[in-house]
């Protein structure tokens, strides 16, 4: 759970580095940054496990620096 903070909390400070997670994020946040932080994680987890489900590996849609 602490790993899942840590990378929400690194989207929130940097959310346009992040493709659909700094969305997200961005789309979220004018409700509360507690929310868009929430929603980032729910979101990491249900992609984490789709990715395992499916075997497949991780493609960002943008290229991380």
């Amino acid at each position: 759970a602490t790993h899942l903070h840590m990378y929400a909390l690194r989207v929130a400070a940097n959310p346009h580095k992040y493709d659909r997670f700094g969305q997200t994020y961005l789309r979220l946040r004018t409700k509360g940054g507690r929310i868009a932080l929430h929603a980032v994680k729910r979101q990491l987890v249900r992609v984490a496990f789709a990715l395992l489900r499916n075997k497949e590996t991780y493609v960002s849609s943008q290229e991380a620096p």
